[in-house]
C-alpha cells in the first residue's frame, strides 16, 4: 500500500482490507494514512465531525441564566449558555460585523459585547446595540443574530452538532437507555482529573480505551488481575454508540471501591466502558464515571482531558475529596501506560512496511466505531 499523500483519493476508494460492514471476525484494521494523512483528517473534519453530535460539556457547568463557556471545535469559535427562559443554547461566538470572537472563557454575563466594536447580543443572540450604525442603509438590526447551533442535552451531558439537518441525538441512544438508568448521571457533580498533550491520531486513543484486550500486555500488572481480558464482554448496537463489560476477576467488587446502594450486581461486579460516536467515551466502575474529553485538532494532534463523576451518593459523603484522591492514584499508572502505548503504535504507523492487521473478536467495539466513521465518510 502507498504511503503518498501528494492528492487524497476519494474516501469510497482508499484500501481498507476486508469489508468492515460485515463482521469483526472478517475485518481488518484501517489502514495508516487514516491515521497520519491530513487530507484524510480534512475529510473527517467534514464529513464526520461537522455532521456527528459533539460532545461539549455538562449541564451544571451552566446553572442560571447568563451563564457561559466557551470552546473552538475545529476552528469555529463557540458560545454556549444558558438564556433567560433557562433554556441551554449554543451559538456562533464570531460578531456579525467584523469576525471578532465576542466572548472568552466562561462566566456569567446579561450581555455579550463585542470588545472590537462594541456591538451587544442578547443572551437569545438578537442584536441588542449597534453604535454608529445609524448612516449604513438598510441595515436592519433586528435580522442580524449570531448563528445558532443545534444543542441537546443526555443525562446532563451537552452535544452539539452544526448541520442544521442532524437527527436528534437521544433516538439514536435508546439503546443505552436501560443500561445507563441505574448510574444517576444527571445527579452527578464533574470534577477534574487530569489532561494530557497528545502528539498522535485520536482514533489511536479512543481505539485504546475501546477493547480490554490490551491488559494481557500493557496492562498485565495493573488492569489485568482484576478485569482478565477473557471475561470481557461486548454488546451489539443498534445505534451510533457501543458497550462493552469487564468483569472482575472473582466476580465480586474490587476490594476499596465503594458500592452505592440499590446498584444492580452486574453493575457492582464489573467496570464497563461506553462510547458514543464519534468521540465520546467513558469508564464505569461502581463508585466513578470518568469522562474522556477529546479536543481534536489535527491528524497527529489532539488533547485528553479526563473528568471525575462519582455517585451522588458518594458526592454528598464528608469524604469525597480522599475518595478522589485515593481514585485518582490507583487510576494514574492505567492511565500512563495507555499513553505509552499510543506512543509506540504513533511510532509504528509511520513504518513503510505494516499492513493493515486483522482484528480480534475483542476489538468488537473498535470494528464498531470503524463503522460508524465509514459510514459517514461515505455519506
Amino acid at each position: 500500500m502507498s504511503s503518498s499523500t501528494a492528492s487524497a483519493p476519494a474516501i469510497n476508494s482508499f484500501e481498507i482490507g476486508r469489508d468492515h460492514r460485515t463482521a469483526v471476525e472478517e475485518a481488518s484494521l484501517l489502514p495508516t494514512r487514516c491515521y497520519t494523512d491530513e487530507a484524510f483528517y480534512q475529510k473527517e473534519v467534514e464529513r464526520v465531525f461537522m455532521r456527528s453530535w459533539l460532545p461539549v460539556g455538562r449541564e451544571d457547568q451552566l446553572a442560571k441564566p447568563g451563564d457561559y463557556f466557551t470552546l473552538n471545535l475545529f476552528d469555529e469559535p463557540v458560545l454556549l449558555l444558558k438564556d433567560r427562559a433557562n433554556q441551554i443554547r449554543a451559538f456562533s461566538n464570531v460578531c456579525r460585523h467584523r469576525a471578532m470572537q465576542i466572548a472568552k472563557g466562561s462566566g456569567n454575563a446579561p450581555a455579550f459585547t463585542c470588545p472590537y466594536h462594541s456591538w451587544t447580543y442578547n443572551l437569545d443572540g438578537t442584536l441588542r446595540g449597534a453604535r454608529f450604525m445609524d448612516k449604513t442603509q438598510d441595515f436592519a438590526r433586528s435580522e442580524c443574530r449570531l448563528p445558532e447551533f443545534k444543542i441537546e442535552s443526555w443525562h446532563g451531558f451537552l452535544f452539539l452538532n452544526f448541520d442544521r439537518n442532524a437527527e436528534p441525538l437521544g433516538p439514536q441512544l435508546r439503546g443505552l437507555e436501560s443500561i445507563v438508568a441505574p448510574l444517576k448521571l444527571e445527579s452527578r457533580k464533574t470534577y477534574e482529573y487530569r489532561s494530557r498533550e497528545c502528539d498522535w491520531n485520536w482514533k489511536a486513543s479512543l481505539e485504546n480505551f475501546s477493547e480490554a484486550y490490551h491488559h494481557i500486555g500493557i496492562h498485565a500488572k495493573t488492569a489485568e488481575p482484576y478485569w482478565p481480558c477473557e471475561k470481557a464482554r461486548y454488546e451489539d448496537s443498534d445505534g451510533p454508540y457501543s458497550v462493552f463489560w469487564m468483569p472482575t476477576f472473582n466476580d465480586r467488587p474490587i476490594d476499596g471501591i465503594t458500592v452505592p446502594a440499590g446498584l444492580p450486581e452486574r453493575y457492582a461486579t464489573s467496570t464497563m466502558v461506553i462510547n458514543i460516536y464519534p468521540f465520546f467515551h467513558c469508564f464505569v466502575d461502581p463508585s466513578m464515571f470518568l469522562w474522556l474529553q477529546f479536543d481534536v485538532r489535527g491528524a497527529q494532534r489532539h488533547t485528553l482531558k479526563w473528568n471525575l463523576l462519582p455517585h451522588p451518593e458518594l458526592s454528598e459523603a464528608p469524604t469525597i475529596e480522599e475518595t478522589l484522591t485515593h481514585y485518582r492514584q490507583a487510576v494514574d499508572a492505567i492511565i500512563d501506560e495507555d499513553m505509552s502505548a499510543c506512543v509506540g503504535i504513533r511510532n509504528g504507523q509511520r513504518s513503510r512496511f505494516y499492513d493493515p492487521g486483522r482484528m480480534s473478536w475483542m476489538e468488537k467495539a473498535v470494528f464498531q466505531m470503524h463503522n460508524y466513521l465509514l459510514s459517514k465518510l461515505a455519506d
